[in-house]
């Protein structure tokens, strides 16, 4: 969950750097460093392959999250940022406490599969296309931090989310309401100046 976060984090960030460079005019939202965005999403896909060894993984983890937080920093004036950063920080310390991964119990990954039980799915497990570590729920250090939200089928895509998880998407909406929002104040404000020329011509 916590890459497909980051994958809208990434084309906020395209999108913002294709806006500055055709703007004309002051820009309400304009986010520093936007390269560090796509910069963690790039060090985040080896971790979701479980390329390499322990070692190494927990380096590219360091990295990727410290580019985050510089994000973060480079930014904290906006109210979304703030809500990216705490959603962050959330994941960062339940991931660390165990081993790298995000941990998912066996009933939470058995809930996503009907008619397959908890023993089914083996501890230890890395999950395909995740950074999920499939573990037993009482081995689970911070377990209310984990990926304990199960959408399941008749979900067509069933996942999961972490409280971060949803953290991160709410500083997400925060940030794209907001640069709606002004976008949207820009053009009624340019609106009305033309009707108020168009009246004292």
């Amino acid at each position: 969950m916590l890459l497909f976060a980051l994958l809208l984090l990434a084309v906020l960030a395209v999108v913002g750097l294709a806006l500055r460079r055709r703007s004309t005019g002051p820009v309400e939202i304009e986010l520093r460093a936007l390269w560090l965005a796509p910069g963690a999403l790039l060090l985040q896909l080896p971790l979701v392959q479980a390329w390499g060894g322990a070692e190494w993984r927990s380096i590219l983890f360091l990295a990727s999250y410290s580019l985050l937080f510089v994000f973060c920093a480079l930014n904290w004036r906006y109210v979304g940022v703030r809500l990216l950063l705490a959603g962050f920080l959330l994941n960062f310390v339940v991931v660390a406490a165990n081993g790298g991964f995000m941990p998912i119990s066996q009933d939470a990954v058995a809930r996503m599969h009907p008619g397959t039980t908890a023993s089914d799915w083996p501890a230890g497990t890395l999950r395909q296309g995740s950074k999920d570590v499939i573990l037993p729920a009482d081995e689970i250090r911070l377990r209310l931090l984990s990926d304990a939200i199960t959408v399941p089928p008749p979900f067509p895509l069933p996942t999961t989310f972490s409280a971060g998880d949803l953290v991160i998407l709410a500083g997400l909406a925060a940030l794209f309401w907001q640069a709606l929002a002004t976008s949207s104040a820009k053009g009624d404000a340019g609106q009305s100046q033309v009707e108020m020329n168009h009246a004292t011509q």
